[in-house]
């Protein structure tokens, strides 16, 4: 005889939506800078025009300033990576300057976008210096709200560059255990460059009535890697022989007909 696979399901999805909540901000910490001055990166000279008509959005890069040096004669390899988000996630990359620190790019890239999907989109342009012997380093990023640019005529804009918070993938996996062995498993879908992740999935899990008071359940939320393993961002188990809240909200689990959602440090 099955049992408790509403309630887990529906206790799942709750656990989720109420674990992010405090994980989000755990992100936001992670990002800050450790100096309370931020270091002056240079700045990056583009141009945006929207086309109406043919609902094309052209985005020109034309020039960096006062970039930071990244070698040892004092120069860099500068190059950016420019996207449209989150509508158009793939990067679009101008051509690598070699020893300066004040590249003339001028080089165009176009965004096909629809009006009503334009206003809330982000223009990031991303500074790469280029290392021929190592990974290619982001030295600051360019974010661009488009919902405040007045996009009717042809504008020509300078920003301070900044540095870069590199945005997570995450997603959530949860496991049933039982005698420290994870007989089930399932995960969340991942949600893209986000700080603030929303799901509202409910995972369904068939325990049998004879062992639902000898499992317990992990939720591990993680970062999607594209490429090598995924990173543990962090992770709580809810059992009956855990403590805190983790184990009130276990018997909450056991005991109840409905979900009762709890938020998880």
């Amino acid at each position: 005889m099955e049992c408790k696979a509403a309630l887990l399901a529906g206790c799942v999805g709750k656990l989720i939506k109420s674990f992010m909540s405090r994980f989000g901000s755990l992100l936001l910490r992670q990002q800050s800078l450790s100096s309370g001055e931020e270091e002056n990166l240079g700045a990056v000279n583009c141009s945006l025009h929207y086309n109406k008509e043919t609902h094309l959005l052209a985005v020109n890069i034309i020039q960096a300033v006062d970039l930071v040096p990244k070698d040892f004669s004092g120069t860099a390899n500068p190059y950016c990576k420019v996207s449209l988000l989150p509508v158009h996630r793939s990067q679009l990359q101008t051509k690598v300057h070699h020893k300066t620190l004040e590249p003339k790019f001028d080089e165009e890239f176009i965004f096909d976008v629809s009006p009503q999907k334009l206003k809330p989109c982000c223009l990031e342009i991303l500074i790469f210096n280029y290392d021929q012997f190592s990974r290619h380093e982001c030295v600051g990023q360019v974010k661009l709200m488009l919902e405040n640019i007045d996009l009717t005529e042809k504008v020509d804009l300078w920003k301070g560059i900044s540095h870069y918070e590199k945005q997570k993938n995450p997603f959530v996996k949860v496991s049933v255990i039982l005698k420290g062995r994870k007989i089930k498993k399932k995960k969340t879908s991942t949600v893209h460059s986000s700080l603030n992740p929303v799901w509202n999935e409910a995972l369904s899990f068939s325990i049998a009535r004879d062992i639902v008071k000898d499992v317990s359940l992990e939720l591990t939320v993680c970062h999607e890697n594209k490429l090598g393993n995924d990173d543990i961002l962090g992770h709580v188990r809810l059992s009956a022989d855990a403590d805190g809240d983790e184990r009130v909200h276990w018997n909450d689990l056991v005991s109840f007909r409905s979900a009762v959602a709890r938020k998880k440090k």
